[in-house]
């Protein structure tokens, strides 16, 4: 039997690649605890990282030191089908702008002009629909 699960460990260090050799030795470590077959093995590192709650996260992945591999969202509004356009594409340019250029000012200025586009009427009203139809499927039902 094959179960897998995640493990998320903050080791508070500066360095991607002294959190991935921490990663590894405490992987090392763990996994020497434990009753074979189980394992815990080293993936990835997020630097930076945002917790929402549990399973709702966003971070830049990294499986290599030098060079980060993409922006990693988890269960968040970017990607959920659950919402309209517009706030899936907002929530990834917010996260774009605080992950990837660290640039926390820009978030909040993008997001202000957000809104008073949308109360000028600036906005492509289709960027507001919430999936109408699955709506009327699911209760039709």
């Amino acid at each position: 039997m094959l179960a897998l699960d995640s493990v998320m460990v903050k080791f508070g260090v500066k360095s991607i690649e002294e959190a991935m050799k921490l990663g590894r030795e405490a992987a090392e470590y763990v996994s020497s605890h434990f009753i074979k077959p189980i394992k815990l093995e080293f993936e990835k590192v997020y630097f930076p990282y945002f917790l929402f709650k549990r399973k709702r996260y966003a971070g830049i992945l990294y499986t290599k030191p030098d060079k980060y591999d993409k922006m990693d969202l988890k269960g968040i509004e970017s990607v959920r089908r659950d919402n309209c356009a517009l706030i899936r594409i907002m929530m990834k340019e917010v996260l774009n702008k605080i992950l990837l250029n660290q640039d926390i000012q820009g978030a909040i200025n993008y997001t202000k002009q957000i809104v008073t586009d949308l109360l000028l009427n600036k906005i492509d009203i289709s960027l507001l629909v919430w999936k109408i139809f699955e709506i009327v499927f699911r209760f039709a039902r």
